[in-house]
C-alpha cells in the first residue's frame, strides 16, 4: 500500500492535470464562444422579417440582372419603388403619432419628399438614356416603371418589409420614447442611399470596368448594411427576441 506522502503526491499530481486540461479549454473557448454568438447573430438576422423581405427583394434584382439582362437604371428604379414605399410609410406613421397633425406640416413634408423622388426618378432616367438613346427622358422612364405584373411583386415586398419594420419600432418606442430620434436618422440616411449608391459604383467601376456588376455590388452592399444597422439598433434597445 501505498503511504501518505506518496497518496499526496499523486493527488497533487492529478490536481495539476486537471489544472492544465482546464486552462487549456479555457483558453480555447473564447475562439469558440466567438464563432457560436457569430452564428447565432447571422441566424437571429436572418430570423427577422423586414430582413427576409428585402433579402427576397434583392434576390429578385439580381434573378432580374442575371437573366432579363436588365440594365443599371432598371435596378435602381425597382429600388426607387421600395425608397418611395418607405417614404410613404414614414410620413404616414408621424401623422399617425401625431408629430403631422397640422396639415400645413404634413403637405410641406409631403412636398420636400415628394420633390427628393423626383429629383431620383429625373437622376435614374438620365441614366437610362444612356442606354436608349433614341427616346426621350420621360419615355424612358414610362419604360423603367413597366411591366405592371414585376411593378406589383416589388411593391408587395416592400409593404410588407416595411410593415414588419415599423411594427418592430412602435413597440420600440412604446418602451423608450427617444428612440424616435433613431427612425429620423433612418429616414435621413434613406434619403441619401441612391446617391451613395451611385458614388459607390463609380468607385468599383474603376475596378470591374462593367457598370452592371459594378452598380450590383454597390447596391447589394449598402442595402445590406443598412438593414444591419437597422437591426443592430433595434438589438442594442432589446427588442430583437420580437416575433415580427
Amino acid at each position: 500500500m501505498k503511504n501518505r506522502n506518496e497518496f499526496r503526491t499523486d493527488c497533487e499530481y492529478i490536481s495539476n492535470q486537471l489544472y492544465l486540461k482546464m486552462k487549456k479549454q479555457a483558453g480555447s473557448k473564447p475562439e469558440q464562444s466567438g464563432v457560436m454568438v457569430l452564428r447565432k447573430n447571422i441566424a437571429m438576422f436572418y430570423r427577422t422579417r423586414f430582413v427576409r423581405y428585402n433579402l427576397l427583394y434583392d434576390l429578385l434584382l439580381v434573378t432580374g440582372i442575371l437573366f432579363s439582362h436588365w440594365d443599371p437604371a432598371r435596378v435602381l428604379a425597382f429600388y426607387w419603388i421600395d425608397l418611395c414605399t418607405s417614404v410613404a410609410f414614414y410620413l404616414v406613421y408621424m401623422r399617425w403619432i401625431g408629430h403631422l397633425r397640422n396639415p400645413f406640416k404634413l403637405i410641406v413634408s409631403a412636398s420636400v419628399f415628394t420633390g427628393f423622388m423626383l429629383m431620383y426618378l429625373y437622376m435614374i432616367g438620365s441614366l437610362g438614356q444612356h442606354t436608349n438613346q433614341h427616346i426621350g427622358i420621360f419615355e424612358e422612364i414610362d419604360l423603367l416603371l413597366q411591366p405592371a405584373y414585376e411593378i406589383s411583386f416589388f411593391v408587395l415586398l416592400s409593404v410588407l418589409s416595411n410593415l414588419s419594420f415599423y411594427k418592430r419600432f412602435y413597440i420600440l418606442e412604446k418602451r423608450i420614447h427617444s428612440a424616435e430620434f433613431f427612425l429620423h436618422v433612418h429616414c435621413g440616411v434613406m434619403l441619401l442611399m441612391i446617391p451613395g449608391i451611385l458614388f459607390f459604383t463609380t468607385v468599383v467601376f474603376a475596378l470591374t470596368l462593367n457598370i452592371t456588376i459594378s452598380l450590383l455590388i454597390a447596391y447589394l452592399a449598402l442595402r445590406n448594411r443598412f438593414d444591419v444597422w437597422k437591426y443592430k439598433k433595434l438589438r442594442a434597445y432589446g427588442i430583437d427576441d420580437l416575433p415580427a
